[in-house]
């Protein structure tokens, strides 16, 4: 029997320089092996292998923000398949985040890893070779260009990411995405702090804080 939860959230962001980003947090061979492993590698428009070069993308930007989510169910200590009823919700608002931010400063979002949020599930056109369906929300994540993620969030943001034990939600989800792009990183900062607050105005749930990590 399913629980009936609710959550709360609190998001932190981070910028760094991309040559930084991509000495300390790029390890393309083993991430892309994480990748291989799951049934998702090359059946979705923003899992790897891409059509393009994407070290020739990364070569476009010169700075990056980081956006991640700290999603605490409600009530503690539930099963895992109910705690997990609230990612999509967050996903798809820090997804339009980021795809907010491109409208305002030149640049790249970059989505969530997994499961297209965008196409039922076996439905993506990719494999059969047909263009997607929904190219104004999907986006690559930072894994599928071989970051990594955990030490991006436990080195920038100060953020362990939990993982569950015997079927019972951790104390909290993370989620991570963000943004490449060319620009000033204070202006950066001050564009996604505007766009938070504005989901935080327009959002049925209210976040404990927002930080700058």
């Amino acid at each position: 029997m399913s629980v009936r939860s609710s959550y709360t959230r609190h998001f932190i962001y981070s910028t760094i320089r991309m040559g930084e980003y991509v000495r300390r947090f790029r390890a393309v061979g083993r991430i892309e092996g994480y990748c291989r492993e799951c049934h998702n590698y090359g059946h979705h428009w923003g899992c790897p292998p891409f059509v393009y070069d994407v070290d020739s993308k990364l070569r476009d930007y010169n700075e990056v923000l980081l956006l991640a989510a700290r999603i605490t169910p409600h009530p503690t200590g539930l099963p895992l398949a109910d705690g997990m009823r609230c990612l999509l919700p967050v996903r798809h608002e820090m997804e339009e985040m980021v795809r907010e931010m491109e409208t305002v400063m030149e640049g790249i979002a970059m989505g969530l890893a997994g499961q297209c949020a965008y196409c039922p599930d076996g439905q993506c056109s990719k494999p059969a070779g047909l263009p997607c369906r929904h190219p104004e929300l999907v986006r690559p994540s930072l894994e599928a260009w071989g970051f990594d993620v955990c030490q991006t969030t436990e080195q920038l943001m100060h953020l362990p990411i939990l993982w569950s034990t015997d079927g019972v939600t951790p104390a909290y989800f993370t989620l991570v995405c963000g943004f490449f792009y060319n620009g000033v990183p204070e202006l950066a900062k001050q564009n996604i702090q505007t766009i938070i607050q504005q989901h935080e105005k327009d959002s049925l749930y209210r976040n404990d804080s927002t930080g700058n990590a």
